[in-house]
């Protein structure tokens, strides 16, 4: 009887995509920049074909690491649609990679606020 050795694979299985909506970066029209971070921007922008503020949150470069936390938290936002306090996911560009999600904005005009409030926590308390 000869003993049997089975090479350990080497290379990590990866899940086979989510299968997103798509559009294309060339459908959008950048209103303006919300915010920067250390892996991508965030931007309120037009999305033409369905006419509708929505938005957008774009990678900055293309290395093996970022692009897998990218796809990752793409994927995460696809399986909560429909929870409370999560923007929806909305669609998905590959070139550049960027998450499209609903905008949702806030009118807090109607609050009336004491001068003595000077952060969100003080006017909670």
């Amino acid at each position: 009887m000869t003993a049997s050795f089975k090479l350990p694979c080497l290379v990590k299985k990866r899940k086979p995509p989510v299968n997103f909506s798509l559009f294309e970066w060339r459908d959008i029209s950048i209103n303006e920049q919300l915010g920067s971070g250390t892996f991508g921007s965030v931007y309120l922008v037009n999305y033409e074909k369905e006419e509708q503020n929505v938005i957008v949150k774009r990678m900055k470069g293309e290395s093996a690491e970022p692009t897998r936390r990218f796809e990752k938290e793409a994927a995460i936002l696809h399986t909560v649609k429909g929870r409370r306090n999560v923007c929806e996911f909305l669609k998905f560009c590959q070139e550049p990679y960027a998450i499209m999600m609903e905008y949702s904005c806030f009118d807090f005009n109607f609050l009336e606020v004491d001068k003595k409030v000077s952060s969100l926590e003080d006017f909670i308390q």
